[in-house]
């Protein structure tokens, strides 16, 4: 997926972590509101029991989230609701692809040719030809591309979503999110920010996600190194502590309490792979650029 230069890649698998109103919904939000205004995420899904006290985060998303659709609770059945969402996203991009090269042919009949009565009647269930036998090109809410999909799991720690065969079933769709929404050639895949207050905790994010994070922002930092200590053992395997400490150090300050360490790694550019914030870029001594020249 093209996305603008300053904008890390999708598709993509980001953990937030953070205390209890430290800013892990603005952070998340503010992020996939760039990629929605950029064009490239055309729809919202979120799953969180707190939707309505969070509600105003979500609907700055405007066309590409639809309350009355696009909500549901971590229960048991979420991941095969999200996985039905997707899915449901690539039948109608198929439709629509089915429905253009139907009305493509139709042109080259009608400039060769003509039509008969059976194909005239053939066109007009296809809603193609009107009752006066006007050709209709097929409409497609998202304009003549694949629709791209943000999933937001919220306040799910606890909940039946991450107990149980749940949690099994939710690993398993997020560890191929990327090969989720068949079409007849390809798949749509989705992108998914999950938010925790902590990284490790029972009935909390599966091991195997946090194995496999494409993105991960870090919004505050302890006072007890230990807990530094433990996320750096977590995430931070490539750096030292003392490397890593500087990064959170450097990116949260004391300024701004809702600052954040954003940690990307799959970055457009090697010395790109840590920001204070989203804006601005944190570069450790020995890091260096493996863009193509």
């Amino acid at each position: 997926i093209n996305t603008p230069k300053h904008l890390p890649k999708l598709h993509q698998l980001l953990l937030v972590v953070g205390m209890r109103g430290a800013g892990k919904g603005v952070s998340t939000t503010s992020l996939i509101k760039r990629y929605v205004d950029a064009g490239v995420i055309d729809d919202v899904f979120v799953v969180s029991p707190t939707y309505k006290s969070n509600e105003d985060l979500f609907l700055q998303f405007g066309d590409a989230f639809n309350p009355d659709t696009n909500v549901i609770e971590p229960t048991k059945e979420a991941p095969q609701l999200i996985e039905q969402h997707i899915q449901d996203l690539a039948d109608e991009y198929q439709q629509y692809l089915n429905d253009m090269s139907e009305y493509k042919e139709l042109l080259k009949k009608m400039n060769n040719r003509g039509l008969n009565e059976d194909e005239l009647d053939y066109y007009y269930e296809k809603s193609i030809v009107d009752d006066e036998g006007a050709i209709i090109k097929p409409e497609y809410r998202f304009k003549n591309k694949p629709p791209r999909s943000y999933v937001i799991i919220d306040d799910a720690i606890g909940s039946d979503l991450l107990t149980g065969n749940s949690q099994k079933a939710l690993t398993n769709l997020l560890l191929k999110h990327r090969h989720v929404g068949e079409l007849e050639k390809g798949v749509l895949g989705f992108s998914c920010a999950m938010m925790s207050q902590t990284l490790k905790t029972n009935s909390g994010i599966p091991r195997a996600v946090r194995e496999n994070i494409t993105h991960l922002i870090l919004v505050g930092k302890s006072k007890d190194e230990k807990i530094t200590k433990q996320i750096h053992e977590e995430v931070g395997k490539d750096l030292t502590f003392e490397e890593f400490n500087m990064l959170m150090d450097r990116a949260i300050d004391g300024s701004n309490p809702h600052d954040f360490l954003f940690m990307d790694f799959a970055p457009k550019c090697s010395k790109k792979m840590y920001r204070k914030n989203f804006d601005t870029y944190i570069t450790l001594p020995n890091q260096k650029c493996n863009c193509k020249k």
